[in-house]
């Protein structure tokens, strides 16, 4: 399910029939994007496997893909750095959450290391350069509601109903290492 126009850069189905934009340099992964219906490329180039996308696109589709059909729980991807040392430290606590768990915003403040910054912990799950792979999707409300998601609230709700079906526990506080490779 790989298209691609542009080397470095695929193509492949979500959740609840999207597209994604999967953007990767020859060394990590670059972002990844929620496309709306007016951005899909041309439906006969989607669904190819083209030479053009790098190898390293190429397999995060592939664990993309796993992810959503519920074969996948941690992705093994290199990324790219994080802008500041505080993005780098929520991502890191994103990539803590086990599969199936979720924590509130302020927890992930507090997993951080920034338990006043609960505002801007929220602000870095929102541009989120990288959704799915680094989880913010498994950030909601102090009371356990669903909030804001950059891909829509219907998505994360499926991401995480999808977690809740396939997960092995479901824990508010998660300990561990990031998964994927950050570099």
């Amino acid at each position: 399910m790989i298209s691609t126009g542009l080397a470095g850069i695929a193509y492949t189905a979500a959740l609840h029939g999207g597209v994604l934009e999967i953007r990767a340099s020859e060394d990590c992964v670059t972002g990844i994007r929620v496309m709306q219906e007016a951005e899909i490329p041309e439906k006969s180039c989607f669904g190819i496997t083209c030479e053009t996308a790098n190898e390293l696109a190429q397999k995060a589709v592939r664990q993309l893909n796993q992810y959503f059909s519920g074969n996948l729980q941690t992705f093994d991807l290199p990324l790219a750095p994080a802008r500041t040392p505080f993005l780098s430290a929520v991502r890191d606590a994103l990539c803590s959450i086990p599969y199936g768990s979720t924590v509130s915003y302020s927890e992930l403040a507090c997993m951080a290391g920034y338990p006043k910054a609960v505002r801007a912990a929220a602000l870095a799950c929102r541009n989120n350069p990288l959704p799915f792979i680094v989880p913010c999707h498994r950030v909601v409300g102090k009371n356990g509601s669903l909030t804001g998601y950059s891909g829509g609230l219907p998505l994360k709700h499926a991401l995480l109903e999808l977690e809740r079906q396939r997960g092995v526990r479901s824990r508010t506080r998660p300990p561990g290492e990031a998964h994927v490779h950050l570099l």
